[in-house]
């Protein structure tokens, strides 16, 4: 939603107001001292707007109106399309209730709280933050937020911190901020040089490569996610030992990055080092990684990982087993077909197993052959069982039944498109009859 600065000059009288309103005279409106206020455009009128705010008091949020008249400053107006959209408007260091939360919202897309006290330094942040908005979307602009980055004003750094973690990665002008940002990595502020790791992440510059490596083996997890995320897109030797390295990090939540930016490569050494990590003692990561192998099964490259894979169908977490009925609907090896079965025959068979193991039987019924046929339709009396004693799998079952088809199958077609509990199952059953 686009975020509209509005200069609003507020005055000390008002009119009448609704009770459903909060009074201006509370507010003790000034032109002194400004800050900025988060709302919303409710209403416009000739002289007056109508703003929803946030209230924070006691630690629950609490949303108020507003009726706040307004002149216009020359050169700007409040259109009707702001209405419903949100605003900002200016207000004296005295309109603000010590329990309410006020929050800067720039055009960088940054939050920056605002608190009573500090109303000189903010005033001028402020002013900085609206005219380097004013640059537009310019390769200038981009440049001016990175120095902020390194601003003194608190305000001002958070908000140049903000831009290059959430808007410098999509900009067209990325690859041109390449050097600046790279000349951050190793500045002492680490979050400084995570923000520029994130800015990076999408910038494929080469001179980058070696600090980013550097920034890995920092004890900072915001960096290192962050420099993980920026080597992913590389698939170097180099870049590839360091992501590797990252998989026997203290942290699970960095060996589940690395194992993510490792994805995209197809070097032996990242296959062998995944294979590898399917034993990390992290339910999360180990699930993680399970997912992780989709490049070499695509390629026909995974004669080494597709029976870890089956041995992960028998993992103890949920959320591991599931990740690897996944991960096989990528091969087109028939073999595979027995232990999905097994699974299916599972006395204590979780639905969201079965549902993730039904997925994966049609794609091997769709392009492994005659092979995958001759070992998943004769196993028709099972798959009507589950269909009525497993319900929250009828889904997916219903559409391997239509691609088997027969007479059988579609007898259970028709039981679903009349019988099943789930609506949606027996809409889609019906669809497939036809």
């Amino acid at each position: 939603m686009r975020v509209l600065f509005l200069s609003l000059m507020l005055v000390l009288s008002a009119p009448a107001h609704s009770s459903s309103y909060a009074p201006l005279s509370l507010l003790q409106v000034s032109e002194a001292s400004p800050l900025v206020l988060e709302g919303r455009v409710v209403s416009v009128g000739e002289d007056e707007a109508v703003f929803e705010v946030a209230k924070v008091m006691k630690g629950t949020t609490e949303a108020e109106r507003l009726r706040l008249p307004v002149l216009r400053t020359p050169g700007l107006r409040i259109p009707p399309y702001t209405v419903g959209e949100q605003a900002v408007v200016f207000l004296a260091d005295k309109a603000v209730n010590p329990s309410m939360q006020v929050r800067l919202i720039s055009p960088m897309g940054g939050r920056v709280i605002l608190k009573p006290g500090r109303q000189a330094a903010d005033r001028f942040a402020v002013q900085e933050i609206l005219a380097l908005a004013s640059l537009g979307d310019t390769h200038e602009r981009e440049l001016a937020m990175i120095e902020a980055a390194t601003a003194d004003n608190q305000l001002i750094r958070d908000e140049g911190l903000s831009f290059l973690r959430i808007r410098l990665p999509y900009s067209d002008h990325r690859d041109d901020c390449a050097p600046a940002l790279t000349a951050l990595l190793t500045h002492a502020d680490t979050a400084i040089a995570a923000a520029s790791a994130s800015g990076l992440q999408f910038a494929k510059y080469e001179p980058s490569i070696a600090p980013l490596i550097d920034a890995t083996r920092q004890s900072d997890t915001n960096l290192v996610r962050a420099a993980s995320l920026a080597l992913g897109k590389f698939d170097t030797a180099e870049s590839a030992a360091a992501l590797i390295a990252l998989l026997d990090h203290v942290d699970p939540r960095m060996r589940s990055r690395a194992a993510i930016d490792l994805s995209m490569s197809r070097r032996p050494e990242v296959k062998q080092a995944l294979l590898a990590a399917l034993d990390d003692p992290d339910t999360h990561t180990r699930a993680i990684v399970t997912g992780r192998f989709f490049q070499w099964m695509r390629n026909d490259d995974a004669d080494d990982v597709v029976p870890r894979l089956v041995e992960m169908l028998a993992d103890p977490a949920i959320e591991v087993r599931a990740a690897a009925a996944d991960s096989l609907s990528e091969s087109r090896d028939a073999r595979i077909v027995p232990p999905l079965l097994a699974v299916l025959r599972e006395p204590d068979l979780d639905a969201r197993i079965a549902g993730r193991v039904f997925g994966t039987l049609y794609s091997l019924r769709s392009k492994a052959g005659p092979a995958a046929a001759e070992l998943i339709d004769p196993e028709m009396a099972l798959y009507l069982d589950l269909l009525k004693r497993v319900p929250e799998v009828g889904f997916q079952l219903v559409g391997l039944l239509d691609l088997i088809g027969g007479q059988p199958a579609q007898e259970a077609l028709q039981w679903a498109a009349e019988s099943h509990p789930q609506q949606r199952v027996r809409e889609h059953a019906a669809r497939l009859e036809k």
